[in-house]
C-alpha cells in the first residue's frame, strides 16, 4: 500500500489570503507562479481548501497559479445568514467578484463532489470567464 506524504497546512507553498467580493470575504490559498495560467480548485462537502493539498502542490510545481477557496460558509470564508447567498447562482456571482478582485479575466475551474456541480454552473452563468472546466 502506498502512503501519501504528510503535507503541513502551514507549508510556505500555501499562501493564505483574503479578498472581498460584492458582499463576502473569501479565504483562499494561493500557490505557484503568479504569472502562470490560473486554476481555481473548488472543494466539495464537507471539506476545505486543504482537501486539495496534494493537487495544489503538484499543480504549483508545474507552473500554474493555483487558487483554492474555502466555499461560502466553510472555513474562514464568510457564512452569511441569508439562505439565498448559498445558491449556485449567487455563489457563481460571488466567485466572479473574487476573480475581479484578483484581476483574473478568465480561469480554468476544477471541482470535485459538490464543487463539481458548482464549477459546471459557474460555466453556465459566466461562460465568458471560463477557459475550461474539469469535474
Amino acid at each position: 500500500m502506498t502512503h501519501l506524504p504528510q503535507i503541513d497546512p502551514n507549508d510556505p507553498i500555501f499562501t493564505h489570503k483574503f479578498a472581498q467580493t460584492k458582499s463576502l470575504r473569501y479565504h483562499y490559498v494561493e500557490a505557484g507562479d503568479s504569472k502562470g495560467e490560473p486554476l481555481l480548485l473548488v472543494h466539495g462537502f464537507p471539506d476545505l481548501w486543504y482537501g486539495w493539498r496534494y493537487q495544489i502542490k503538484y499543480l504549483a510545481e508545474l507552473g500554474y497559479r493555483v487558487i483554492t477557496i474555502d466555499n461560502v460558509g466553510y472555513g474562514q470564508t464568510d457564512a452569511p445568514m441569508e439562505l439565498h447567498k448559498y445558491g449556485l447562482k449567487a455563489q457563481s456571482d460571488q466567485v466572479a467578484g473574487l476573480l475581479d478582485a484578483l484581476d483574473i479575466p478568465k480561469i480554468t475551474l476544477i471541482g470535485h463532489d459538490w464543487g463539481g456541480a458548482f464549477v459546471w454552473r459557474f460555466g453556465l452563468y459566466h461562460p465568458n470567464r471560463v477557459n475550461g472546466i474539469i469535474r
